[in-house]
């Protein structure tokens, strides 16, 4: 096969949006398709998903191409148009909306005319009233629109609700398809021979940007008043070493600080927990505490404490004793993690085995390949 699919996205900074288009061009380059990722921005070797995937990335170098066309809107719609026009792409899928709007206008014109398929993966109602009003625009250029999260789904479908102007513009609206992890790279980082072994005592883990929203603070707490004595793990980018925050988490005794990697890569012993303390803030009426983090650490058995949380676009997850909610006071925290450390190795593989086939983004990929059939 020599069909061409292009992917378009802001950057290929550390992020879930990042890890999910570099997992879907690899899934897509397995199944025959030459993948050309467009990006709108320039490349920070200081926070860049290419140097969490490392050599991995390298394995795909020939068949998933990278591209900045971040010169200026002109240049963005000229670079785009001439390499629509070389490769024919079957579709573009944008997990940018502005990336949306960049290929319908590239691709007018052009024969064939490839299908443009945009994502959404953010909550609209953490968007600026003209972020939000740009955003739907641009999505209104998409053929099909898409969205990782259901909670995605709702919050567009509230503003529509809400506000008159949004019923009249906002005339496409997302189908939830959720995307997954690429299972094969977390096996590829699990056989690897470079590992960090850490297997005694307790740990916790936070994988995930150092940012306020995603709960850096509320970890931090959790170290000093509940894992005193434990291993406390930061995956991080160069990006953030010199913030304040971590440079208090160097003081705590026994910390790790891990650049650019990935859970796949350190084997951690069996008691140890994922912190995911994320905070909307009380205008979100319907949060997404399931990210990409977590998955991965389901991936590899790591169980994951999150905030409250619906379990809408991951029903399966809802009785998993790998995935547990909590208020995050110290006292619940402090119960829960416990509970986490006396699972026994057996319901953990078990669970572990189950999840798999649910949290692969096998059936994302089969999605898109059905609409390049169409």
């Amino acid at each position: 096969m020599n069909s061409s699919i292009f992917i378009v996205l802001d950057n290929l900074r550390v992020g879930g949006i990042q890890r999910l288009a570099l997992d879907e061009a690899y899934a897509l380059s397995r199944a025959g398709y030459k993948v050309r990722i467009y990006t709108l921005e320039q490349y920070r070797s200081d926070d860049s998903m290419r140097e969490v995937d490392s050599e991995y990335f390298n394995l795909y170098k020939d068949r998933v191409i990278l591209k900045e066309i971040c010169r200026g809107l002109v240049v963005n719609l000229l670079g785009l148009r001439k390499d629509i026009e070389k490769h024919s792409p079957e579709m573009i899928i944008s997990h940018s909306a502005k990336g949306i709007f960049i290929s319908r206008i590239a691709t007018i014109g052009t024969r064939p005319k490839p299908r443009i398929i945009g994502f959404v993966h953010q909550l609209i109602s953490l968007s600026s009233d003209s972020q939000k009003f740009k955003r739907i625009i641009f999505f209104q250029f998409a053929d099909d629109l898409r969205a990782s999260s259901f909670q995605f789904v709702l919050d567009l479908l509230k503003l529509r609700e809400d506000k008159g102007i949004y019923r009249v513009i906002m005339k496409r609206l997302p189908k939830f398809d959720r995307m997954g992890v690429y299972l094969e790279r977390m096996e590829y980082f699990r056989n690897r021979n470079q590992k960090m072994y850490i297997e005694s005592g307790r740990g916790i883990i936070f994988l995930s940007r150092v940012v306020s929203w995603k709960g850096f603070e509320t970890f931090y707490n959790i170290c000093t008043e509940v894992g005193a004595s434990s291993h406390k793990i930061v995956f991080s980018s160069p990006l953030y070493l010199s913030s304040e925050q971590i440079e208090n988490f160097k003081r705590l005794k026994n910390h790790h600080i891990l650049i650019h990697k990935g859970i796949a890569e350190v084997f951690p012993g069996e008691k140890f927990v994922h912190i995911y303390p994320t905070t909307y803030g009380r205008k979100v009426k319907y949060p997404q505490n399931i990210g990409l983090n977590v998955l991965e650490c389901l991936a590899v058995g790591v169980p994951s404490l999150i905030s409250e949380e619906d379990f809408l676009s991951w029903p399966e997850l809802k009785d998993s004793p790998l995935v547990v909610t909590t208020d995050w006071s110290i006292k619940d925290v402090q119960d829960k993690i416990e509970a986490f450390c006396m699972l026994s190795k057996s319901i953990k593989r078990e669970e572990q085995t189950r999840v798999l086939p649910i949290i692969s983004i096998e059936s994302h990929i089969k999605r898109i390949l059905e609409i390049s059939e169409r």
